[in-house]
């Protein structure tokens, strides 16, 4: 996919392939043609919470950063978890600054004991947790933020 640094659709390809396959939830938005920024949140439980669902990838494209894509995406990524009768929310991030900033400034919080599965897939990344009933989303609210961003949704 261009605007990726090398390798990595190649590394996400398959895993977002399997999670399709798996009944995971997916939410693009795109500008025109562009796909300006996905949010997958995955099917199967993970990690040592009841009920914790991963949220497997969140991207918003280069051109479309800091215009506020990313919030409306993940809360519409914990209205879909809180849907399908999750808890709490595994995310594993990369590890800079500005992305665990924005997860912090979200609510997660690093996680003390991560997944070892999931650790092993990714060992440089930071684990955070989103407990879905401490903090509250209005998804439509979400939804309605996401919509006027761009306008056409899928």
């Amino acid at each position: 996919m261009r605007g990726w640094p090398p390798g990595t659709a190649g590394k996400n390809t398959p895993i977002l392939e399997a999670s399709h396959d798996d009944g995971g939830w997916f939410f693009g938005l795109f500008d025109d043609h562009r796909l300006a920024g996905v949010a997958v949140l995955g099917s199967r439980l993970v990690g040592k919470r009841p009920r914790m669902l991963q949220l497997e990838f969140l991207h918003v494209s280069s051109p479309y950063r800091h215009q506020g894509l990313g919030k409306p995406l993940f809360n519409l990524a914990v209205a879909e978890a809180r849907r399908r009768g999750a808890k709490w929310m595994y995310i594993s991030a990369t590890p800079s600054e500005h992305t665990i900033g924005f997860y912090l400034r979200l609510g997660c919080q690093v996680m003390l004991e991560p997944d070892p599965d999931l650790f092993e897939l990714e060992p440089e990344d930071i684990r955070l947790e989103y407990d879905l009933d401490a903090n509250s989303v209005v998804a439509s609210v979400a939804q309605d933020a996401v919509s006027g961003q761009c306008p056409e949704t899928t």
